[in-house]
């Protein structure tokens, strides 16, 4: 299973794409929404490094995030197209599989630096997906 996460500057900007459009079908209302079989259609991303830890009112630990700018989302398949994966909004692709498995390869495609990647963190995720934070390998 290939998951693609990709990043777009709103959701409108998203839908004028005619890759991401082709992942979306139109609810009851008419309104356009992405095909939740296989997209996660709002994903907050983050950089571990940039995370704030402190502590609540009662003394639990917290970690407050800052999220980066953007509208990210997951398009994942057996067998996605050559053209998603390659879409410049593509930010990296992932075998689901060899990441679980910590193999190389896991990582299909990616248009940020192995450092940045290493430091990404993404949530939701899909169910049983066990991504390597900070130890991808190439």
């Amino acid at each position: 299973m290939i998951d693609c996460f990709l990043k777009f500057a709103s959701l409108a900007a998203a839908l004028a794409d005619a890759q991401a459009l082709a992942h979306t079908q139109l609810d009851d209302q008419g309104v356009r929404q992405f095909m939740a079989d296989h997209v996660v259609g709002q994903v907050q991303v983050w950089r571990a490094s940039q995370d704030v830890a402190g502590t609540d009112a009662d003394g639990n630990p917290t970690v407050t995030h800052t999220f980066l700018p953007g509208r990210f989302f997951t398009v994942s398949g057996e067998n996605l197209p050559a053209a998603l994966i390659n879409h410049a909004a593509v930010q990296v692709c992932v075998n689901r599989d060899k990441a679980s498995a910590r193999t190389s390869g896991m990582v299909v495609k990616s248009n940020v630096s192995l450092a940045l990647l290493q430091d990404l963190r993404f949530s939701p995720v899909w169910e049983g997906a066990d991504y390597p934070f900070g130890a991808w390998v190439p």
